[in-house]
């Protein structure tokens, strides 16, 4: 937790959250404004940075307490709460309009149990915005490095699964990997 920004930032060019910020604001306009957003997996709260100009009550979850206690020192976050994604989706909790989850489906694999965790607590017309690696498989796909990489026709079927419309997708990098760029696709989904 210490060294992870700089090392994100410095050494692999990491562009996930300022992407998913312009893709937002240039889909939908400068002034778009929550009433409480959620950053899933927010780590240190490099994502919070870039969209806590868009709301005055923001909320994070990571697995994290080290990650958390960054977090905080941002002082950004109206709560942060140190869980999985399933087990603070999964539980009674308030609606959000906003959901932002960068570079973080990556780490978790298959997404139905996340997607209809967000859709359980998404309010209508709430903005899911998200990055995942590409892939030109058919199926999901889990990579040397770890991570996996979700193809497009995957991601639609969740959303259309649970009550989202795909507003926008767009693939760019995400970060550098031994001085490649890793491509990934974001995404912009409101909820029906």
């Amino acid at each position: 937790a210490k060294d992870f920004d700089a090392r994100l930032l410095l050494n692999l060019d990491y562009q996930v959250p300022m992407t998913l910020s312009a893709l937002l604001t240039e889909t939908v306009g400068e002034d778009i404004r929550f009433d409480r957003l959620l950053d899933l997996g927010c780590g240190t709260g490099l994502s919070g940075v870039d969209f806590n100009e868009f709301t005055d009550d923001m909320h994070g979850v990571d697995l994290s307490e080290k990650m958390l206690e960054k977090a905080e020192a941002r002082k950004i976050y109206t709560e942060l709460t140190a869980d999985s994604l399933h087990g603070y989706l999964d539980r009674d909790g308030p609606l959000f309009d906003a959901f932002v989850a960068a570079d973080v489906f990556v780490y978790v694999g298959k997404l139905e149990q996340v997607f209809s965790g967000v859709a359980a607590r998404a309010m209508q017309g709430a903005h899911f915005l998200f990055s995942v690696e590409s892939t030109d498989s058919e199926e999901l796909e889990l990579r040397r490095t770890g991570r996996y990489a979700h193809p497009d026709a995957y991601i639609r079927e969740l959303a259309a699964a649970n009550g989202f419309t795909v507003v926008r997708r767009e693939t760019k990098p995400l970060r550098l990997d031994y001085r490649e760029p890793v491509m990934g696709d974001y995404y912009l989904m409101v909820k029906d």
